[in-house]
């Protein structure tokens, strides 16, 4: 996650008029960082149970943290990478003040086939980031 974060802050910061929030979900955990160009203000990282699908709530708990602690101004963007199947959508998370958008390759610019070998592999995307961020 800190890997997928790193990487892609910068390309992430330029597309948001502001602070912006990536969820990453992966076997075992959900990770939820909110930055500021490319420094994070906020991280939260909880463990995933195979029953747990209340992420609705977790989302909706970092943002109110962010808001009243942290005295943020709102997300400009939100970001999100699943890299379980089967799960409810991240995507489809209302407590977003925005609709997130995934991570695709049109997002990236990337070529055609980067979706589907993301689809199959999603463990693959925070290597990819490591290398677009460090290039």
């Amino acid at each position: 996650s800190l890997a997928l974060f790193e990487g892609l802050a910068p390309m992430l910061a330029a597309r948001s008029a502001g602070d912006y929030a990536l969820v990453h979900r992966s076997p075992g955990s959900l990770v939820f960082v909110i930055a500021r160009e490319s420094a994070p203000l906020f991280f939260r990282q909880r463990p995933v149970e195979a029953e747990d699908g209340d992420h609705e709530q977790e989302v909706r708990l970092s943002l109110s943290y962010y808001a009243e602690k942290l005295k943020g101004p709102g997300l400009a963007a939100s970001y999100v990478h699943d890299a379980l199947t089967g799960a409810e959508a991240l995507d489809a998370l209302s407590a977003f003040p925005r609709p997130p958008l995934p991570l695709t390759g049109g997002l990236l610019g990337a070529d055609g086939d980067f979706d589907a070998r993301i689809a199959s592999r999603p463990e693959l995307l925070p290597a990819f980031a490591a290398v677009f961020g460090g290039g």
